[in-house]
Formats: structure tokens, C-alpha cells, sequence
């Protein structure tokens, strides 16, 4: 086999590699960005009407997304 077709891993620069906290706050903002977004969600629900068992997944979504940001506020992986 010719060495030229053999795939070599790709070398991630240390530098540029985003740090630890920095990926654990841009988890966290996003989960806060999903949690509102469901929480409008489910306020437009609950003003139109909609089948209660959408709502109560609704809600259950949003409550495990609080749970992850809890989670990740209580292991100080992100000091919001």
C-alpha cells in the first residue's frame, strides 16, 4: 500500500483547542437558549388550547434541560 493514500490523524493545535470551561459555557448558554425557547413554547400552549399530554412533554423537556444546567452550575464546570 502507498503511504501517500494512508490516512493520518489529524493533529489538533492545543492553542486553538477550545478550553474545558469555554465548551461547558457554550453548553450551558445553549441549554438556557433551548429552555427559553420551550418556555415560550409551552406558554403559546397552554394560550391556544393544545392537547395537554404536548404540554406536559413540553414541560418534562424543559425541566431535564434545567436539571443538565443545574448540574453543570452545582460541579462549578461553569461559574454562569
Amino acid at each position: 500500500m502507498d503511504d501517500a493514500n494512508v490516512l493520518k490523524p489529524k493533529i489538533i493545535n492545543p492553542e486553538k483547542s477550545l478550553e474545558a470551561s469555554e465548551i461547558n459555557e457554550e453548553i450551558y448558554n445553549t441549554i438556557i437558549k433551548i429552555r427559553l425557547a420551550y418556555d415560550v413554547e409551552y406558554t403559546m400552549l397552554l394560550n391556544d388550547g393544545i392537547d395537554v399530554d404536548e404540554v406536559n412533554t413540553l414541560k418534562t423537556i424543559r425541566d431535564k434541560l434545567q436539571d443538565v444546567s443545574d448540574m453543570l452550575m452545582r460541579q462549578g464546570k461553569y461559574k454562569g
